[in-house]
């Protein structure tokens, strides 16, 4: 009697989630370890500062870097400017994803970060297979130095498809502040400095910036590939994609996911930037384990609409200890289309107050899934069942059956 209805219940939830999938958006943390080369950002790993690795940063041809918050907090306190979220996560926005890039000061001190090319290099190509899946919008991330830099993105497909090859794209140099000109970008943070190994060179006004493209609403991306036209120097720190359908996350784990760094990150609203049509909708989660609420935010200006809910970790707006791990998911949903200005935003402040989501259970394997929407009635449905199963099981031990 237990084992039928055991598998009634299997059954049901089974039933319930593939129903709902269809209905579902994913925010994917796409795996880019495979193409990983360079540390960029100096960490404070153990209570002692790693400085980034030098030729592998971002300007001066790699000479000068960036740094986290608690590196900030230790060598240049009452500088302006703020640091990079201690964690590497910079939680969703209204109209943009969370994105977790690969520094952290809980990662090893030896372990990649971005990846660079130098200014001279002799094959400024790149590529990194994606979780297959049909994807509404694809984001990667990227800082430049010594000029602008421009570069094209072919993204490829399953079972023949052409492979989309993107017109040329430009970003503008990250040293320089917010820019509103070249391709339409984004930014993730705005108000960073720039580090040698051991000091602040340069307080605030520094960005690292993202680009979105649309992939094929028909068919199945599986890759990416990047190709540096100019000769600025460039560096690559992530993708995030939102799939429409549902993705295997695999179980690679990358040693350098770690998620649980403890620092503050700041808040505050960059000017706007980068002019152009961004359009497809848009599904941001905050996902990751950590303690102290991350405010660091990218902001696109636009028509868009959604709501974020959530349970642990704080809520929206309030100083907020993240809790480690289970929040439900999050879900940020909003059509950015048309003349769109995106802007990240940092501003000076440092300390626990800002606009997060909760954790949404990240994962720390290669690939994350924080999904959207749409399998809440599957889970309750699953808790009601389990619910029944326990009554059912005390009662027989009372009787004696």
């Amino acid at each position: 009697m237990n084992m039928k209805l055991t598998l009634a219940a299997t059954t049901l939830a089974l039933t319930l989630t593939h129903a709902s999938s269809a209905l579902a958006q994913y925010v994917v943390q796409i795996p880019v370890d495979s193409v990983l080369n360079g540390r960029s950002v100096s960490t404070l790993t153990g209570g002692v500062v790693v400085p980034f690795t030098a030729n592998e940063g971002v300007y001066s041809n790699g000479a000068d870097g960036y740094a986290t918050a608690a590196v900030k907090m230790q060598l240049a306190n009452t500088t302006p400017g703020v640091g990079l979220p201690d964690d590497g996560l910079f939680p969703a926005t209204a109209t943009l994803p969370a994105f977790q890039l690969h520094f952290s000061n809980a990662a090893p001190a030896t372990s990649f970060q971005t990846h660079y090319i130098p200014a001279g290099a002799a094959a400024p190509t790149f590529q990194f297979a994606v979780p297959p899946a049909i994807y509404s919008a694809l984001y990667l991330i990227f800082t430049c130095s010594e000029g602008s830099a421009t570069f094209t993105v072919t993204l490829s497909y399953a079972g023949g498809a052409p492979d989309d090859v993107s017109k040329p794209i430009t970003i503008p140099d990250t040293g320089i502040g917010v820019q509103t000109g070249g391709s339409p970008h984004f930014y993730i943070i705005t108000n960073t400095g720039k580090w040698s190994a051991t000091a602040e060179l340069e307080h605030g006004g520094h960005t690292i910036e993202g680009i979105q493209l649309t992939p094929s609403s028909t068919a199945m991306l599986t890759g990416v590939q990047v190709t540096r036209t100019s000769t600025s120097y460039l560096v690559f720190w992530g993708a995030t994609g939102i799939a429409t359908t549902p993705v295997d996350a695999g179980t690679e784990v990358p040693d350098d996911s770690g998620l649980a760094g403890g620092g503050s990150d700041a808040s505050g609203v960059g000017a706007e930037a980068s002019t152009g049509t961004s359009s497809g909708a848009s599904t941001g989660t905050s996902s990751g384990s950590a303690s102290g609420a991350s405010a660091t935010s990218g902001v696109s200006s636009g028509t868009s609409s959604g709501a974020t809910s959530g349970a642990g970790g704080g809520t929206a707006g309030s100083s907020a200890t993240g809790a480690a791990g289970s929040g439900t998911t999050t879900a940020s949903t909003g059509a950015a289309s048309g003349a769109t200005s995106q802007s990240g935003s940092n501003g000076s402040t440092s300390g626990s107050n800002g606009a997060t989501s909760p954790s949404s259970g990240s994962s720390s394997s290669g690939c994350s899934l924080a999904l959207a929407a749409g399998t809440s009635a599957a889970w309750a449905s699953l808790a009601v069942v389990g619910l029944m199963l326990g009554a059912r099981r005390r009662r027989e031990r009372k009787s004696g059956t």
